[in-house]
């Protein structure tokens, strides 16, 4: 097998690797604490009570 072939492979694999990751981690931002504004005041204010709690 050609080098120049290989080498297109793995830069493919790689870049399709690297969208996979990104797209997941993308995903999993949804339940972030930037989003807990969007949580009716009784829920922020637990949720901040019990995170200024742990510091």
């Amino acid at each position: 097998m050609n080098i120049v072939i290989i080498i297109i492979e793995m830069i493919v694999f790689a870049a399709l690797f690297t969208a996979g990751v990104f797209t997941a981690a993308k995903r999993g931002n949804k339940n972030s604490e930037a989003n807990i504004h969007n949580y009716p005041p009784d829920i922020q204010e637990e949720y901040f009570n019990q995170l200024f709690l742990k510091i």
